[in-house]
């Protein structure tokens, strides 16, 4: 293994047991062909066979550039025993019985195996170069790759792909909010936020390596290659492409979650707009509809018709639905351009509340209402159209989920600081899962098989409304244990107890 500095680590490829062989023939072949060299030279003359013995560096060093050290090294010994052999008397025979000679194999030994160590050195400094290098490129190339993808899947597949070409072994990224993640080396590399698998500490048989993901000190997910990729990448620089791939993954989610939120922007600009233009358009209209179905109604029946007033009375009924709707999208719209500043007043919740039924008269058929308040229950100062209209709803969502006889119960209380509103019915009610999502815009509570007619906005502007009288809304346990109950919270800003209406009007 070639060590870089910082930690990295640089290894030169496993070499196959057919490839040894062969270099270390190459290397004998450098050593005989350096001694051939020499024999020649003295046969022509050369003046000092001795000083020959530098030829016998030279496949030293071939060897050690391209091969490494230990080749090296065999061809450090083999050029000793050739330069014995060829050069050193007596000839062609290996003898070191005579000092001189002696002397000068074990000088060139020594120059020969410094010589390749030196020579392994800089073949070892170049791969670590190379390596580096190579390192560097992959890390730009892939934030160069993922440079411009706001698409999360996009982003995560070119990721991948460049992990792959990197590291040499396939590799794939698991996100914790894709799916659940079983392995156990896995979870622990999510748990711990430190690398786990072949090559770890944590895990070191596994045939897999994992790497978290970690964002804001929270681990996402993991990359999953090879437990070989360990044995040429330091855990350091995996972890710093980790980081990278966490870091890029992090910025595509942010920006999907940002363009998705100016398309909703968009959309619910565009509702609103359209829900302003066409309650508005079908306001007046309707009204009129309203009125000559109401006459129709109050005068007698037409001779020989007895089923008109019926057909009318249904025709005004199914007309009061729509302005219902009509007027939860009116109220849609100044919703969602914020409501102006609240034009409040002393009011009787009993008043609202009569107010409310008469609306929905047409409606009711056996079911019972009934108020249930302390007789020192305080008067409300709130925004009478707007509570009336909180009202309206709720109880127009209590007969219509409720049975045909059943009991809706309006219990009110007051503490001294707060004012609580409770419209409990004893129908299918609302299981835990749903309580908070009714009130989201267009969504509608699922009741088995019955269809309901509703637009899914009550709920949603029951909860503006109440939230810009600074009080809340919610769906709790019933009272009794049976059915649904919506619980209203005002502030005691809220409320007029009688007592200061009193010492009020003794003051005038």
């Amino acid at each position: 293994m070639l060590r870089l500095k910082g930690g990295q680590s640089a290894t030169a490829p496993r070499l196959p047991w057919t490839v040894i062989p062969l270099r270390l023939i190459s290397s004998l072949l450098g050593v005989l062909g350096a001694a051939v060299l020499a024999r020649l030279l003295v046969f022509a003359g050369f003046p000092s066979p001795e000083t020959l013995s530098l030829l016998f560096a030279i496949p030293v060093l071939v060897s050690a550039a391209l091969y490494g050290f230990w080749f090296a090294l065999a061809a450090a010994f083999a050029s000793v025993f050739a330069f014995n052999f060829v050069l050193l008397p007596p000839l062609w025979s290996i003898s070191l019985s005579d000092p001189e000679n002696a002397a000068k194999a074990a000088v060139l030994g020594i120059i020969a195996i410094v010589a390749s160590a030196l020579s392994a050195r800089v073949r070892t400094l170049a791969l670590e170069a190379q390596h580096r290098e190579r390192i560097l490129a992959g890390v730009y190339a892939l934030s160069q790759d993922m440079l411009g993808i706001v698409d999360l899947r996009d982003m995560k597949a070119a990721a991948e792909a460049k992990l792959t070409s990197l590291l040499g072994h396939e590799t794939s990224i698991i996100l914790v909010s894709e799916r659940p993640i079983l392995d156990d080396a896995a979870n622990a590399a999510l748990e711990s936020r430190m690398p786990a698998g072949g090559g770890t500490r944590q895990f070191p048989d596994c045939s897999w390596l994992y790497l978290p993901l970690i964002n804001r000190e929270t681990a996402t997910g993991v990359v999953k290659t090879s437990a070989e990729v360990s044995a040429g990448f330091s855990l350091k620089t995996l972890a710093t492409l980790a980081a990278q791939v966490a870091s890029a993954l992090e910025k595509a989610r942010l920006a999907e979650a940002q363009e998705k939120k100016v398309r909703d922007a968009e959309r619910e600009a565009f509702l609103s707009a359209l829900l302003s233009s066409v309650s508005h358009d079908l306001k007046t209209p309707l009204v009129t509809v309203i009125g000559a179905l109401s006459s129709l109604k109050e005068s007698p029946p037409a001779k020989g018709d007895p089923a008109a007033r019926e057909i009318v009375a249904g025709a005004l009924e199914e007309a009061e639905k729509l302005r219902r709707f009509l007027t939860n999208l009116i109220e849609l719209s100044r919703l969602e351009s914020g409501l102006e500043t609240l034009h409040r007043e002393p009011v009787s919740l009993r008043d609202i509340l009569a107010s409310a039924l008469r609306t929905l008269h047409p409606m009711i058929s056996r079911q019972k209402f009934s108020i249930v308040a302390a007789p020192d229950f305080p008067l409300l100062n709130v925004n009478p159209a707007l509570m009336e209209l909180v009202l309206l709803n709720l109880l127009d969502n209590a007969l219509k989920y409720g049975p045909p006889e059943g009991d809706v119960k309006i219990i009110a209380r007051w503490d001294g600081d707060v004012v609580t509103i409770d419209i409990d019915d004893d129908g299918e009610g609302l299981p835990p899962s749903e309580r908070e999502a009714i009130f989201v815009k267009f969504y509608r509570a699922k009741h088995g098989d019955r269809k309901v007619a509703g637009t899914g906005l009550g709920l949603y502007i029951c909860r503006g409304i109440v939230a810009a009288h600074g009080g809340t809304i919610a769906a709790i346990d019933p009272n009794d244990g049976q059915g649904a109950c919506i619980r209203i919270t005002l502030p005691a800003a809220a409320a007029l107890p009688f007592e200061l209406l009193v010492e009020a009007e003794e003051a005038v």
